[in-house]
């Protein structure tokens, strides 16, 4: 009797037992299969893919212009007040706006027509590889990489594979380019402006990466002008767009490059190298911004009027004037009341140790506060490296350290022949 009834209970043990094992397995896949639901794993959750002798240029991006559609591209240095400058271009109501697409390819070094890799760190210059720039780590905690864009070309050089980017983003072809798109960057309303706020409240509720951007595209679609800062690709990169679209406009930023130095070395997080003594990062800065304006007047021989440089000491000065001219070459509907909502100056984190009125003057002059800061040697060595550009551009060295804090003596003067008016023919239709 007790042998038997022990038998029963062993029974009862291993059915609960296998019960216990096949619930385990239910829990497993039903959370599997809601991880998939949220990240909206489909037929693309492999990622944006090129296939095999596919063109860089997309279709959807030609048949563009026959549309009425404008695209705008705002090209800048890495602090070079391009972040201020894309909101007027970027945050209006009719404008869709695309906030540095190329920043997971290259975080800190920029690519150049001829496919070199720089880097805005320390200045050094190298070739840029496909298999380099293409990946990423999906979790920063793991060292499990994918690559960006999936199934590349053989034939694809890297300007060709961030071109091929940009040009889905004209054409509205967001979820192609999913791997490009960065938490904590492209989900922020300061970054990216409100043409995103659906894609926000999509990605709030843990709707899935893929089906929130299928609805971004509706709203990218249905946008007049699609705007996209760039940072990482010099001017000469960008033709094949310019080619494919009549109607695409480029707007290079200049600024002053002691500026833009001391701002990368006052932005908390940028890797700065330790040696301040090396002219390397002058040198590479400044041969880029002559590549930049060579190349720039290059393009706008073979593209008149549609190649406009602008100076951020002069934009700022003259914050209304410029902006309402900029604003009507790019079809841009200039808004006096939106521009004043968007005058405060949004700088970058600076390290805490420099105290309040360093925020505070940042913020006041943000063209001109550098002076007030900036080492007086650093100033001497970026004046006799840069001399070249600032011949071109109508930048002007600082003789003495008495005036380097003089706010009197203007460091720029505008060259008559970047006036707004005169780069670009206003009357233009653009049709």
């Amino acid at each position: 009797m007790d042998v038997n009834l022990h038998k029963v209970f062993q029974v009862i043990r291993n059915q609960c037992r296998l019960r216990r094992q096949l619930l385990a397995v239910v829990a497993v896949l039903v959370s599997i299969t809601i991880i998939l639901w949220l990240t909206g794993s489909t037929k693309d959750s492999r990622g944006p893919v090129v296939y095999e002798g596919e063109p860089i240029i997309q279709k959807s991006f030609k048949s563009a212009s026959t549309e009425g559609k404008h695209n705008v591209i705002l090209s800048a240095n890495m602090n070079s007040g391009s972040r201020f400058t894309g909101r007027f271009l970027g945050f209006g109501p009719d404008t869709f706006y695309f906030y540095e697409p190329l920043r997971r390819f290259a975080p800190w070094d920029y690519v150049t027509s001829g496919n070199q890799r720089c880097s805005s760190v320390d200045g050094d210059c190298r070739k840029a590889t496909i298999e380099e720039m293409n990946v990423y780590r999906p979790n920063p905690m793991e060292k499990i990489t994918e690559p960006i864009i999936y199934n590349v070309s053989s034939s694809m050089t890297p300007v060709n594979l961030l071109v091929s980017v940009i040009s889905r983003i004209f054409s509205c072809d967001l979820v192609s380019i999913r791997n490009a798109i960065q938490d904590g960057i492209h989900d922020t309303a300061t970054f990216v402006g409100p043409s995103w706020q659906v894609y926000r409240e999509c990605t709030s509720k843990f709707l899935g990466k893929s089906r929130c951007l299928r609805e971004l595209e509706d709203i990218c679609t249905k946008k007049p002008v699609r705007t996209v800062k760039l940072l990482r690709l010099t001017l000469g990169a960008i033709a094949p767009l310019l080619e494919a679209d009549p109607r695409l406009k480029i707007i290079h930023l200049f600024r002053d490059p002691r500026a833009i130095i001391h701002s990368r070395k006052y932005s908390r997080y940028y890797p700065l190298s330790d040696d301040e003594s090396s002219d390397n990062l002058q040198k590479n800065l400044c041969n880029k911004m002559m590549q930049d304006y060579l190349e720039g007047q290059n393009l706008a021989k073979n593209f008149p009027n549609r190649i406009i440089f602008v100076f951020y000491e002069d934009l700022l000065a003259n914050l209304n004037t410029r902006l309402s001219v900029l604003m009507r070459l790019l079809r841009i509907n200039y808004n006096a009341e939106i521009v004043k909502e968007l005058t405060e100056i949004k700088s970058n984190l600076a390290p805490p140790e420099m105290g309040i009125d360093f925020v505070k003057d940042r913020m006041s002059n943000n063209a001109m506060w550098w002076r007030l800061y900036i080492d007086w040697e650093l100033v001497k060595r970026t004046d006799t490296v840069c001399e070249q550009i600032y011949d071109v551009l109508g930048y002007r060295r600082i003789p003495l350290q008495d005036m380097l804090q003089d706010l009197n003596y203007s460091t720029f003067v505008l060259q008559k022949e970047f006036a707004l008016e005169r780069q670009s023919n206003i009357s233009d239709d653009l049709t």
